[in-house]
């Protein structure tokens, strides 16, 4: 009998083991925002934030609320880390790290910052946020699928929500709260609200009542809704979603329970029986406890596979949740952009017409109108659109949303007022005002965006439309001959980008004849006859620092270089730029230069670091 119980226990142990590495072990993100970009943290300020995220992770977790500075004015920073009332303390580390991690890449030279996980939120500021309530709403979530019963539902869930954020404000010590409310005997409502905090009971009241108020119009009758602040969270789901018991669970029955109206007794066993269920007990353990043993191997594994498929659909309901965030109403957009007037029309591309709108709040806008024979359908422009609002970053046009009713795509953009680069650079008048500090900042601008594009996001993506127009094509050789395209393909149309920002001349037009018929040429002429500086733009006169442009010249010669191999990386280029110590490489001569014009590209043995050319402007890969 004892080595029975030693194996089921060992058995046991190793189960339990088995089931807490099936435990996820990776964070939810949900959303992030970043400061004003005009607003650009110096070296100091960024010193400074590191030590903070070292700090908010380190100390985070041991309680699950963490505030504190780092620095001196002016450079000082704020921050403050929250993780979820119901987390475990290493739950709460992996999502504080992660959280850190993920907010530094994106808002990158922000002085402000703000991401949510589902089990944490992070943020970060050069003003002092501390006990101060913010009731805006950065985003809210919804389930697409609606309740049988709207108005029942609707009803018992105000009450839940409404009773379980009292809790949190005046009750919770944690200013968390979890509840769940019987709609019908086959459905339930679970709900979670938690403050940082930091707060007064009062603020923290207000921020939930506030959410409740938003989560009453941008979720009515649906089966989940969550909505984030930077002050508070609110949560529902008709499925259990958060660890343990709720806070305002059903008390449990009487200790002294009642059989057929009498209390129970239990007779004490006479000597004689005692030995004879000693025995009985021996048997019945040894055959009991193998089964029990089957039997959580048996659950263990179904748990593993369910979680697996429960939390493979959940990314799916979070794909949908997420665009239905961001769409908006055909009627909306026709009313911001005066029925896409030909007098709010920006421009037009490869994807369509751009236009101007206005939205009722004031905000201004720029809608892009997906050509009607595109051939594109819903779903591809929903995945499009589920990828392309992924991306975020200070070097990025931020999208805001979408539509697709009837006939009509649209992507909606927050409006850049400057237009585009250009409409400066290659007007006679107007690029005057973009001296070379202007100029340079643009460069390492490009430069990084495209780094994040190709390296830093969630997802790779090889742009294919570099140029000034659209700040940004500039085709790489082995893309216009062949339809190969690679990383390397950005980062020549990022070379002539940089050439052209220095001269001020436009590459397709280019207008000397001696003997160079496009500015790659009269480039590369310039620089092995050593007097490249004769490159740079008239309109600067002499106000400009000879290295950097020298630099600069150097660096837009590296990336035009005829073979793909040759290119540096993006990475590498953001580097040289950066960098005042490190030694450039020699060039190559751009595509045709020299006698042997009519010379075949020597492609790499392996045709696999490209992709094959497709319609679409930009190539998305998922990392």
């Amino acid at each position: 009998m004892n080595s029975s119980v030693l194996k089921s226990s060992t058995l046991l142990l190793f189960f339990y083991s088995f089931l807490c590495f099936c435990s996820p072990t990776k964070a939810d993100y949900i959303y992030s925002v970043c400061s004003n970009y005009s607003e650009i943290a110096s070296n100091s300020y960024k010193t400074n934030l590191n030590s903070l995220f070292s700090s908010l992770t380190t100390k985070g977790p041991l309680t699950g609320f963490y505030n504190t500075t780092s620095g001196k004015t002016p450079d000082e920073v704020f921050g403050l880390v929250l993780c979820r009332g119901d987390d475990t303390s290493n739950d709460c580390q992996i999502c504080i790290k992660e959280a850190s991690q993920e907010l530094l890449q994106r808002c990158n030279s922000s002085k402000e910052g703000t991401i949510w996980y589902d089990e944490c939120l992070l943020r970060y500021s050069s003003q002092n946020f501390f006990s101060s309530v913010t009731l805006k709403k950065e985003l809210s979530l919804l389930n697409t699928m609606s309740a049988s019963d709207p108005t029942r539902f609707n009803t018992i869930l105000g009450q839940l929500m409404g009773n379980i954020s009292s809790e949190a404000a005046f009750s919770s010590s944690q200013m968390f709260a979890t509840g769940e409310a019987v709609v019908s005997s086959l459905q339930k409502i679970y709900g979670l609200v938690q403050c940082t905090r930091d707060l007064s009971k009062e603020d923290c009241n207000d921020c939930l009542e506030s959410s409740i108020e938003t989560l009453s119009s941008c979720c009515s009758g649906k089966q989940g809704g969550q909505v984030i602040s930077k002050s508070c969270i609110l949560r529902y789901e008709v499925y259990p979603f958060f660890r343990g018991a709720s806070t305002r669970a059903t008390s449990p029955p009487p200790e002294n329970a009642m059989v057929d109206g009498k209390n129970s007794t239990t007779t004490a066993p006479t000597a004689t029986t005692k030995g004879n269920r000693k025995k009985t007990l021996t048997i019945a353990l040894a055959i009991v406890i193998p089964i029990i043993v089957l039997l959580v191997i048996f659950i263990a594994l179904w748990y593993c596979l369910l979680k697996r498929k429960t939390e493979k659909a959940s990314g799916v309901d979070r794909e949908i949740m997420s665009i239905e965030s961001l769409l908006f109403d055909l009627n909306t957009i026709k009313a911001a952009t005066d029925d896409f007037a030909d007098s709010n029309k920006l421009g037009e591309g490869g994807f369509g017409p751009v236009y101007k709108g206005n939205l009722r709040d004031g905000q201004e806008i720029a809608v892009k109108r997906l050509s009607r024979t595109s051939g594109q359908g819903v779903e591809e422009f929903k995945n499009e659109i589920i990828l392309v609002a992924k991306l975020q970053h200070r070097n990025l046009v931020r999208l805001l949303g979408c539509c697709f009713e009837g006939q009509e795509r649209l992507l909606v953009y927050e409006f850049v007022p400057n237009t585009s680069l250009d409409k400066f650079l290659f007007d006679p008048t107007r690029r005057a005002q973009l001296d070379w500090d202007t100029r340079y900042k643009i460069i390492s601008g490009v430069a990084r965006g495209i780094l994040y594009l190709h390296e830093d996001s969630r997802l790779r993506v090889i742009h294919r439309d570099i140029k000034a127009s659209n700040v940004f094509g500039y085709m790489s050789p082995e893309y216009a001959m062949q339809g190969l395209f690679s990383v390397k393909s950005d980062v020549f149309s990022f070379g002539v980008l940089l050439l052209e920002i220095v001269s001020g001349q436009k590459n397709s037009s280019f207008y000397l004849t001696d003997s160079s018929h496009d500015l790659l040429s009269y480039a590369w002429k310039l620089w092995t006859e050593s007097r490249p500086l004769e490159l740079v733009d008239s309109a600067l006169g002499n106000m400009f620092p000879s290295n950097e442009v020298l630099k600069c010249i150097h660096i837009g010669l590296l990336c035009v270089q005829e073979d793909a191999a040759d290119r540096p990386t993006m990475s590498s280029v953001a580097f040289m730029l950066n960098s005042y110590s490190s030694t450039l490489d020699h060039p190559a001569p751009p595509p045709l230069v020299g006698e042997n014009r009519s010379k075949e590209l020597q492609w790499p043995a392996t045709r696999s670091q490209y992709s094959l050319n497709e319609l679409d402007a930009s190539e998305i890969e998922p990392r």
